[in-house]
């Protein structure tokens, strides 16, 4: 997996410990239709029960729990927030996915 990063998220990052979680997250899409999933992240870790791949990139750390998910070819990471800056995490460059 390609890690691709903004300088501010990687300087971001740096700052709060050098690592950033990763993991999917499931939303019906309703009708019989495919389930949608999109990435979270955070500096912080979202608790022991994941099971996080390591990965080296852009001079920080992504651990990346896939769930019932691959891995994408590239995870991309940005910033959000204007006021309470936080990680925000792509799937190949898009927002979601889709099963």
């Amino acid at each position: 997996m390609k890690v691709v990063a903004t300088p501010e998220v990687v300087e971001f990052i740096r700052r709060n410990g050098g690592q950033v979680f990763v993991w999917t997250t499931t939303m019906a899409y309703g009708y019989g239709r495919d389930n949608i999933f999109a990435l979270e992240a955070s500096v912080e870790s979202p608790g022991a029960e994941r099971e996080f791949l390591r990965f080296i990139g852009e001079g920080i750390e992504v651990l990346y729990d896939p769930g019932e998910r691959g891995t994408p070819d590239s995870m991309h990471l940005a910033m959000q927030g204007r006021v309470r800056k936080r990680v925000a995490a792509y799937w190949n460059g898009h927002n979601f996915g889709s099963d």
